[in-house]
This record gives C-alpha cells, sequence and structure tokens, in this order.
C-alpha cells in the first residue's frame, strides 16, 4: 500500500519474485520533496512497518519569461519558477545570476562592463534547488539610444556638398534654409558626403541643420553649422 502526500493510497501485489509496480493516480501531481509512505500487508493481514521515501524533483523549471531588454536598460526583468536561480548570459560570455521571489518576479543588474547597442541576443534560464535546469530564453536588444549628433566639416557658399562623420550606417539628414532636405548614409568608416541640391544657393550666414537617424529610428541631437561666405563679389563697375 502507497499513502500519497495528498492522503490518497494506491495498492498493488508483489509478484512470484517479491517485485511490485504500483501506478500514481493521474490525479496526484508530485513536484518533488514530498513524502511517500508504502507499508507491506501479508495474506493474515499482518503490516509491515512504513518505508517512508521522498521523492526526487527531476521536472525542469518552464523557461523563464524576459520583460524587453534596451540598450539604454540597467537590468534584465521578467518572472520565472519561484525560489529557482535565473541565469542572463550576454553575448560576450559573462554571465549573471540573481533569485526569482515568491511572487515569482526577478531583476538582475547588467553588469557596467557589458556594453548593449541593440539587437545582441541574451539567452535567459532558470535552475531549481534540485538543479533541473528549465529550456532557454532568448531575448533580442532593443536599440533605443540614439546616435551622436553628426559632426559637419565647414560648409561655403562655393561648397558643392555637405560632408562629416556620424554614426556607421546611419542616414545623414542635411535641411537647408528654404526648408528643403536631403539625406545619405555614412559609410563604414562613418564618414559622408552629400550632394547640395542646384536649386539651393548659398551665399553665407544660413544655418544648415545636419541630423542622423540609426536603423532602429533613433535619431540624434542636431548638428547646426553656418555657412561661410567664401565668394568674392563681382568686380566693381566704375564711371
Amino acid at each position: 500500500t502507497v499513502k500519497l502526500p495528498d492522503g490518497s493510497v494506491a495498492t498493488g501485489t508483489a509478484d512470484n519474485q517479491g517485485n511490485y509496480a504500483i501506478d500514481i493516480p493521474t490525479n496526484v501531481d508530485l513536484v518533488g520533496n514530498e513524502e511517500v509512505v508504502v507499508t507491506s500487508t501479508d495474506v493474515a493481514g499482518n503490516v509491515s512497518p512504513e518505508t517512508r521515501v521522498i521523492v526526487k524533483d527531476t521536472t525542469a523549471p518552464v523557461a523563464p519569461m524576459v520583460n524587453e531588454v534596451t540598450s539604454e536598460g540597467t537590468q534584465v526583468t521578467g518572472t520565472g519558477e519561484a525560489g529557482s536561480t535565473i541565469t542572463v548570459k550576454f553575448p560576450d560570455g559573462n554571465t549573471a545570476t540573481g533569485t526569482v521571489d515568491n511572487q515569482g518576479n526577478y531583476a538582475i543588474d547588467i553588469p557596467t562592463t557589458v556594453d548593449l547597442v541593440g539587437k545582441e541576443e541574451l539567452v535567459v534560464t532558470s535552475t531549481d534547488a534540485s538543479g533541473n535546469v528549465s529550456p532557454e530564453t532568448r531575448a533580442t536588444v532593443k536599440d533605443v539610444t540614439a546616435p551622436a549628433a553628426p559632426a559637419v566639416n565647414e560648409v561655403t557658399s562655393e561648397s558643392t556638398q555637405v560632408t562629416g562623420t556620424g554614426e556607421t550606417g546611419s542616414t545623414i539628414t542635411v535641411k537647408f534654409p528654404d526648408g528643403s532636405t536631403v539625406t545619405g548614409t555614412a559609410d563604414d568608416q562613418g564618414n559622408y558626403a552629400i550632394d547640395i541640391p542646384t536649386t539651393v544657393d548659398l551665399v553665407g550666414n544660413e544655418e544648415v541643420v545636419v541630423i542622423s537617424t540609426d536603423g532602429a529610428g533613433n535619431v540624434s541631437p542636431e548638428t547646426r553649422v553656418t555657412v561661410t561666405d567664401a565668394t568674392v563679389p563681382n568686380a566693381p563697375t566704375v564711371n
């Protein structure tokens, strides 16, 4: 006779080799660390002493849930099995751990040595007190960091291009005094060169506004440049 933690019992018979196998009822959910009490009763009704067995937990936790992680975040947060240890593996191989509280929540500080810029993948697992490891949860870091304001070389009234440096791969937008705009892309060295439209006539002292927009749509602060007047006057007429 097997007495289960919920008070229910299951019975079976030892065969002529002394072996027995008793099905655990489907309505009994053993999670580990419960005590099962087993006794043997012979045909005359004599009952053996009890054998007490602690259920071993071999069930892995469910994969932890991970809230959005951004390039400006300082923690990895989410939910998991209460009391389990959450391990976060970062792209550079570093790991950080924390414990899920009794409400099922966790918050793990991102090490200051880890610089997340966006699009990296974090791998998060949960390990229970018995050492069972959950399936992995993979979270992609969202880029919410604006590019630095682009650097702009001198623009003169004789220039045909606006040039400078910005975040690699970002879109550079130049706004001219008449409201027109042109765009270009910073190359893999961070350099850009954007043609000034022939319809734009810069004479000097106008202000040109330049911004950088990264692939995630984050917009840099503006860089404002005043056009240098480098155009010589026409020769004067003399009466």
